[in-house]
């Protein structure tokens, strides 16, 4: 399990969800991590605004995916500090303030207890095989607090440093609401409350 400092905060209260029933569906719950892509692509699919229908990119179903894994896998998402520190750059204070809003409520950002000179020589050790350096950082973070998966849609970054992470698979959002094994037609263990923007909007569910 991730070694982190007592919360806070409890996860979900207070975050316009509603407990849906009380089936543990994600194996992996406490255990999984998103990088600052994943982390993003979570936000905007809970934008009020957001249809999947009207989404021209490539990345709609990675959306639907990061909220149907959140909603029916019961998993508690995990941002690593370099995660955070990203977001706290986003120059729109809109965009910046609705990351820290998402990740004080429904995520999970810490405080970590790390070995920071233990994580640096990790994130070279990695940086051999890939030259990004804060992904090398997310990557031994990541390892440190023992996380079991991180959700990234960046296939580089897969390709590179999935073989080589340790204890840690790295995956797309699509791949790891696949390996879930959830069933059409399964109720979600967390649902929108009536003040989520989700509420009103049926494309997240399964059928």
């Amino acid at each position: 399990m991730p070694q982190e400092k007592q919360s806070r905060r409890r996860p979900f209260q207070g975050n316009n969800l509603t407990r849906f029933t009380t089936i543990d569906r994600c194996t992996l719950e406490q255990v999984v991590g998103i990088d600052s892509n994943a982390l993003t692509y979570l936000i905007e699919a809970m934008s009020p605004d957001y249809n999947p229908r009207t989404d021209s990119s490539d990345l709609a179903s990675e959306r639907i995916a990061m909220i149907r894994s959140y909603l029916y896998g019961g998993c508690f998402f995990h941002v690593m500090p370099t995660v955070a520190d990203e977001y706290s750059r986003i120059p729109s204070k809109t965009r910046r303030l609705t990351h820290e809003q998402v990740c004080n409520i429904l995520l999970s950002d810490g405080p970590w207890e790390l070995d920071k000179e233990a994580i640096m020589l990790r994130a070279q050790d990695l940086f051999t095989y890939h030259n990004r350096e804060r992904d090398c950082q997310v990557i031994a973070e990541a390892e440190a607090v023992g996380l079991e998966v991180l959700l990234t849609c960046d296939q580089d970054l897969i390709a590179k440093l999935g073989p080589r992470a340790k204890g840690l698979s790295i995956m797309k959002p699509t791949d790891f609401f696949t390996k879930l094994g959830i069933k059409p037609g399964a109720k979600p263990i967390w649902s929108p409350a009536p003040s989520n923007p989700l509420y009103d909007k049926n494309w997240w569910g399964l059928g």
